[in-house]
């Protein structure tokens, strides 16, 4: 053994000779790089291995030698792997362009610290080295045979590289596997897709970066995936992100995913799921039904905004008006509400009619009267239809009903008990009649005006 200067780490001297390639790649390469982020890519090379061979892995740490090892059991690493621009990649791995161990090698390097690779009966070691011909500073990879008792021994791709346990973790970290074992507020919200807390962007299993003011955490998968990160993972295409994660939405099947961005829509929180455009016709038909479902059960009998007009007359009949800002959102959530104002105009209400004989002497003098008072002084009801109840969905009690399409007004029996209650329901529908305008806008209230006027004149 001899001591490495660096930070007096042991290292193991190989007496074999030493064969230099420079792999033409500057120091000041992916310059923000911490050694935090040269470790997440060589447990993301293990990684990768693991899932291409169907092998076994592991990370350690070795506080005596105060090293990080990092071991796959795989076909091992081929020299060609360490050139610029070679990767063999799958769609399905975490790293995109097979880059990340070299430029690992590059950040161990540039700080100093020792990292070594055996694979295939070699050793590899990253260097600094002035260039004659480029005159300037580059890596190298000093190539040595291994004795070949360890070679005949050793499987797979081992690295061993110098660094603390904190880093070593803040590495890993970068990993779903990882992360969420020690990460105790981590929940899946859609398996595999949605994850809390928010924020968070994943794709093939690796952190790649942060949208603040996102409410879930996603995570993707694939080759689009991976096109939506640069080179260095220093930033997210999020436009690209967006038409995935709108894709991913449409396909879902998670009422609980549907639900948590519904709940965000209805009370106008502003986030980054929230202001994307997302249309009904994203959503594959056989997902329809449960977003109608998740609809109903965050909306209930609430309906979207419309005009102020519509709006008081929804109110008057007892439903809550909803304001949803992003007017795909509100698109789609017409076309999945049970109610909306527009087909509240047109509802059909739920009645039980009373039999003319049924009625006992007062309720049948009661509705005369008032028949004729209206007819002498404003215009004749028309055919008047008495209903034990009437029923149009909310809470609120329905004393009248006009039904333009069958051109008859429904009056619950209670009313008829009172004269003044009974005509002033009758007057009521009958002007709703006439007019056409609906409840609490102001071309009835006009109307209502004009009636009262008109009868103080003939006074």
């Amino acid at each position: 053994m001899e001591v490495n200067p660096i930070k007096n780490r042991k290292v193991f001297k190989m007496t074999t000779g030493k064969v230099n390639n420079n792999v033409g790649i500057s120091p000041d390469y992916v310059s923000g790089w911490t050694i935090e982020e040269a470790i997440r890519e060589i447990v993301q090379n293990m990684i990768d291995a693991k899932d291409e061979f169907d092998c076994d892995g592991y990370v350690k740490y070795d506080g005596e030698k105060e090293m990080g090892i990092v071991k796959d059991y795989g076909d091992g690493l081929e020299m060609r792997h360490l050139v610029m621009g070679v990767s063999e990649k799958k769609d399905e791995a975490i790293g995109q362009f097979g880059e990340g161990l070299k430029l690992a090698m590059l950040v161990f390097a540039r700080e100093g610290r020792h990292i070594e690779v055996w694979s295939k009966g070699k050793k590899i070691t990253p260097v600094i080295k002035y260039d004659d011909n480029f005159e300037t500073k580059m890596i190298s990879l000093e190539v040595e045979e291994l004795p070949p008792h360890w070679a005949k021994n050793h499987s797979g791709t081992s690295i061993k590289f110098e660094c603390d346990e904190k880093e070593l973790e803040a590495g890993k970290n970068y990993f779903i596997d990882y992360y969420k074992r020690d990460e105790s507020e981590f929940e899946w919200i859609s398996k595999d897709f949605v994850s809390m807390p928010g924020g968070q962007i994943w794709v093939n299993g690796s952190w790649v970066g942060e949208i603040d003011d996102a409410a879930f955490s996603y995570h993707f998968s694939g080759k689009q995936a991976r096109e939506a990160i640069n080179r260095d993972r220093g930033s997210i295409d999020t436009e690209k992100l967006a038409n995935l994660f709108k894709k991913k939405l449409g396909e879902t099947r998670s009422l609980n995913l549907m639900k948590g961005i519904l709940k965000k829509l209805k009370n106008n929180e502003d986030c980054w799921e929230t202001r994307l455009s997302f249309y009904e016709h994203r959503i594959e038909s056989d997902n329809k039904s449960l977003w109608k479902r998740a609809v109903t059960e965050v909306f209930g009998d609430a309906l979207l905004s419309s005009n102020s007009e519509a709006d008081s007359q929804a109110k008057y009949k007892g439903y809550k008006i909803v304001n949803i800002r992003n007017w795909s959102w509100e698109s789609l959530l017409e076309n999945f509400m049970t109610t909306t104002i527009e087909k509240l105009r047109n509802e059909n209400t739920k009645t039980k009619k009373v039999n003319q004989k049924d009625l006992d002497k007062n309720e049948l003098n009661n509705l005369k009267k008032a028949k004729k008072l209206i007819s002498k002084h404003y215009s004749k009801p028309g055919r008047v239809i008495v209903m034990s109840y009437i029923d149009n969905g909310t809470d609120s009690v329905i004393r009248g009903v006009y039904r333009g399409e069958k051109d008859e007004i429904l009056i619950l029996r209670k009313v008829l008990g009172n004269f003044d209650d009974t005509l002033q329901v009758l007057l009521h529908e009958t002007v709703h009649k006439v007019t056409g305008f609906d409840d609490c806008t102001s071309y009835y209230e006009q109307a209502l005006t004009e009636i009262a006027a008109n009868l103080m004149t003939k006074i």
